[in-house]
């Protein structure tokens, strides 16, 4: 007996709740009893997922079911049974046409129940017009679609440009239409786990880390459809801007949305404040320079910053046995690693101990008595700039920036009425606004970037928080339990320093903002003289370190 597979498909998850899903469900099971095939228990369902845009392929349960036949755990010969094929496909006719000709070339019979038409081999060799009556049907409704979409693209951009407080259907996870359709309001449980990612975040903690603690403490997922959390959607919402209330217009492009216009602000009510977001994006970023490997202890707090003085590849922090009883962790030249070169090694010790000597029963290299790196590089950081200057200089050109933003607003609203009014000519119009929004894009550029640069201001250390600060950092890395502080403290120390190139006894590193390197000697100060007076050159920067 031929096994048949129903495919279920509709586009918004508020049909759910109407009939569709019992008549497509129906419709298969009466098909199979009549016609003597065995309905597999396994049903491949996309609802709510676009056919148009080919999600129900490329994300959906249709791409699975491809991926069976592909992998043969749906033998040739098996039907795929469906409404109509608009419920297989709505994209372009050549591509939807391609997707139904490869089932069929698979060995797959694809039966759409509501005409009872069967598309096998045998039929489309036999019968070209039943190849020809597919072709016209998924064009059909491959042009209802397109004209849907160019429908709501109109009805968007005429709300958009009408300031209405409603523009599109959905919004984020975390919000819902008021009553009186006047705006939106918060979900209040959803709205919290937004919050509290956010928190966690800026509190120390990693994707992963947050996965754990979401799942483990159930928050309440912001989704339309999911019941726990993962990684990628943390991720997704920790960079949307809509959680500060801004919503950017979204059009269709070949198949790709795309901007359609500029951002709206306070769109929706927003969840965190743009300080924190800000935060949170600079946070991020920093953590990108981060290599990509598993550290939930973050034991390694210079991770990402720490260059070979010698030859200028990457230093990791490894571990070795220097005894039966004893492991020692120190840092390791990259291409010493590979046999390319004999430089030297750093015990992770030396650049920690809040003391500044660390024991050296078992380091191999030549024995220099050296100061604690951590220690040095906090005094620094604490003395880098003068914090209020900047923080006025950086205030001063966000206000300018922002001023200049509205006004070309407001000239782009001009002509924009302008344009509508049939006034002036098109072509003058057209390139008038195109150089208009040309400078809102390099306005909201600046803007973007002088406010990171507050953000990260505002984070270094003040004269008198320099004590509290080397302490905090010598008890974490001190306490093998205080993952979150050495995250935390690491997150600072990428926040403020680009690299590290380091030799023994000596290090040269530059600090965010600053051309020229700085120097410092990892030795006693009766030492240090001729290190300080002749420092060795810094090696050529590798292409991949390059920031």
């Amino acid at each position: 007996m031929p096994k048949a597979y129903s495919y279920i498909r509709f586009s918004t998850p508020s049909q759910s709740g109407g009939d569709s899903f019992r008549r497509q469900t129906e419709g298969a099971r009466e098909y199979a009893e009549i016609h003597g095939l065995e309905l597999d228990d396994l049903k491949f369902t996309d609802l709510g997922r676009s056919a148009f845009r080919g999600t129900n392929v490329k994300r959906g349960e249709l791409g699975d079911f491809l991926l069976a036949v592909e992998s043969g755990k749906v033998a040739p010969g098996s039907y795929l049974l469906i409404e109509a094929l608009d419920r297989l496909s709505r994209a372009a006719p050549s591509t939807s046409q391609r997707l139904l000709l490869d089932l069929i070339e698979a060995g797959i019979v694809v039966v759409t129940l509501m005409d009872k038409r069967v598309y096998d081999k045998a039929t489309v060799n036999r019968d070209p017009f039943a190849l020809l009556d597919s072709v016209m049907k998924l064009y059909a409704a491959h042009e209802e679609s397109k004209k849907k979409s160019e429908r709501f693209e109109k009805l968007f951009k005429a709300r958009r440009n009408k300031g209405a407080p409603i523009i599109g259907f959905v919004g984020p996870g975390w919000v819902k239409k008021r009553d009186d359709k006047l705006g939106w309001e918060l979900i209040p449980e959803k709205a919290e786990s937004v919050r509290k990612l956010f928190e966690a975040t800026l509190a120390g903690h990693g994707g992963v880390t947050l996965v754990k603690m979401a799942n483990a403490e159930k928050w309440v997922p912001f989704g339309h459809r999911g019941t726990s959390w993962h990684q990628g959607s943390i991720s997704k919402v920790l960079k949307n801007r809509a959680c500060i209330g801004e919503y950017q217009p979204m059009r269709l492009d070949d198949g790709k949305l795309v901007p359609a216009g500029l951002p709206i602000p306070n769109y929706y009510p927003a969840v965190v404040s743009e300080e924190n977001f800000n935060l949170v994006q600079s946070t991020l970023a920093q953590r990108s320079r981060i290599p990509h490997r598993r550290d939930d202890q973050c034991r390694n707090v210079f991770a990402g910053m720490l260059i070979c003085g010698s030859c200028g590849a990457t230093l990791a922090l490894k571990t070795g046995r220097a005894s039966e009883h004893y492991l020692t962790r120190y840092y390791a030249c990259a291409d010493r690693a590979r046999g390319l070169t004999k430089c030297p090694s750093f015990h992770a010790g030396d650049l920690l101990a809040p003391e500044g000597l660390a024991p050296r029963k078992y380091r191999k290299q030549k024995e220099i008595p050296t100061k604690a790196l951590l220690a040095t590089l906090m005094q620094h950081i604490a003395e880098h700039v003068s914090r209020d200057e900047k923080m006025r200089s950086i205030g001063d050109a966000l206000n300018k920036a922002e001023a200049k933003l509205q006004s070309l607003l407001l000239t782009q609203g001009n002509l924009m009425a302008v344009a509508e009014a049939g006034g002036a000519g098109v072509a003058i119009l057209a390139d008038r606004l195109r150089a208009v929004s040309d400078e809102i894009l390099g306005c909201e550029a600046e803007i973007k970037e002088l406010t990171l640069s507050r953000v990260h201001f505002a984070s270094i250390q003040t004269e008198e928080d320099i004590d509290a600060s080397i302490a905090a950092a010598v008890m974490a890395v001190s306490n093998p339990a205080a993952s979150a502080e050495r995250m935390l403290l690491r997150d600072k120390l990428l926040q403020q320093v680009e690299h590290i190139w380091l030799w023994p006894g000596f290090a040269q590193f530059r600090l965010r903002g600053e051309e020229l390197p700085r120097a410092v000697t990892l030795i006693p100060e009766a030492e240090a003289d001729s290190l300080l007076t002749n420092p060795p050159p810094i090696p050529p920067m590798r292409k991949h370190l390059k920031r």
